[in-house]
């Protein structure tokens, strides 16, 4: 109704309903929008809804199609499989509206199967986090496949076997690529020259930092206005027979020890696996700190007598009661040594129990092992856990 002013009064005069064809604007063209298909209404909306079942246009208040009696709309058949949850186990009881039963029925039907308790959600694989895998809530990773929660969706957050593998070989082609470190000794016409040099020697053969300390240090390795041909001499210290004497010492005083076999090579391959990290990633400060503290290390290390001497012996250094750090000094030339010794004890003791049959005995430790996914370190079969990382196996 429109109330139109008349003189001092006001006087209502019913509009017939307005026809989608009379809005217009000055030009002749069509308005935006709609009037309402319901006979009761017709009124003007901008915005209408679109009814899925009549396909017409209505208002908001009566856009579902009970509200204006559509006549395609069937209520048993278009309302298809609705669902219960039970309170119970929460999972969904699906039934169909076609009868005033139906729902009991389908209730009835599922108190058999029922667990009585809630069905449980996978959290997310991350160490530390306890995030529910939810349909809505959890992303599949598109390297390595596992289910993981939003936070740690990326490759960088949770550990990624096939980013793992890609950056393995990337770091293996650049090693592999490296020119040998002799091979960078070059003239140098003047002192400048010679730091520079010797900064590059520093950098492309991984080591730790120069055996002399500081510029003054620097300079008093050239002669003349010429650098020696061996700058990498500096770096690559030899091992005398001293310390290779006590280093095999060391490893045979822990595969000697009283403490039972597989623990003694828990003890071996989680030493292996730390001295090679170390010579394959130099400059990861994180391979070369051991934490005294760390369950792990303490049940496959340092509770093994004799491992911790070891440590000690190979160049490893005490920082406080609860860190070892293996200094930046440390020659690679001794790490090497020690990756071979802690090899070769090792292949004596998959062959020692069984002299007669070889074959069988190393097919056993293979088959009783499992690779961690993130350091690649082999765990007994019985560990749950990685040794060295603490990644669970998977």
């Amino acid at each position: 109704q429109v109330f139109v002013h008349s003189g001092t009064s006001l006087a209502s005069t019913p509009l017939a309903p307005a026809m989608p064809t009379e809005f217009f604007d000055s030009g002749g063209f069509p308005l935006v929008g709609d009037s309402c298909n319901y006979e009761l209404c017709r009124q003007r909306d901008f915005l209408p809804f679109k009814c899925r079942y009549c396909g017409r246009s209505h208002c908001l208040q009566h856009a579902e199609p009970g509200s204006h009696e559509c006549p395609k709309y069937d209520a048993a058949a278009n309302d298809g499989v609705q669902a219960l949850i039970c309170p119970m186990c929460f999972m969904a009881v699906r039934y169909t509206n076609d009868s005033e039963t139906a729902s009991e029925a389908a209730w009835h039907a599922h108190e058999p199967v029922c667990s009585g308790k809630p069905v449980e959600v996978p959290q997310c694989p991350v160490e530390g986090c306890t995030k529910r895998l939810t349909v809505s809530a959890s992303v599949v990773c598109g390297s390595c496949g596992r289910r993981l929660c939003l936070k740690h969706r990326f490759e960088d957050l949770h550990v990624c076997r096939r980013a793992s593998a890609i950056t393995a070989a990337k770091h293996r082609a650049a090693t592999a690529a490296q020119p040998p470190a002799a091979s960078v000794a070059v003239a140098a016409p003047a002192v400048g020259g010679a730091v520079r040099g010797a900064v590059l020697n520093k950098f492309e053969s991984g080591s730790g930092a120069p055996s002399t300390s500081g510029t003054a240090g620097r300079l008093a390795t050239v002669s003349g206005a010429t650098v020696s041909s061996t700058p990498s001499a500096a770096h690559i210290v030899p091992v005398t027979s001293e310390q290779r004497s006590s280093l095999k010492e060391g490893v045979r005083s822990i595969a000697s020890t009283a403490e039972a076999v597989p623990r003694r090579e828990a003890c071996l391959r989680t030493l292996l696996k730390v001295f090679s990290n170390v010579l394959q990633l130099p400059r990861e400060g994180k391979f070369r700190r051991l934490k005294r503290s760390n369950a792990a290390l303490v049940e496959k290390v340092f509770g093994v007598p004799g491992a911790e001497a070891f440590l000690l012996s190979a160049g490893w250094r005490r920082e406080s009661e609860d860190i070892l750090e293996l200094p930046e000094g440390v020659s690679s030339e001794l790490l090497k040594v020690v990756v071979r010794f802690l090899q070769e004890q090792l292949d004596e003791q998959a062959v020692a129990p069984s002299n007669s049959e070889p074959a069988a005995v190393g097919t056993a430790v293979a088959a009783d092992s499992w690779a961690c996914i993130a350091c690649s370190l082999l765990n007994p079969a019985a560990s749950t856990v990685c040794d060295l990382c603490g990644v669970p196996r998977r």
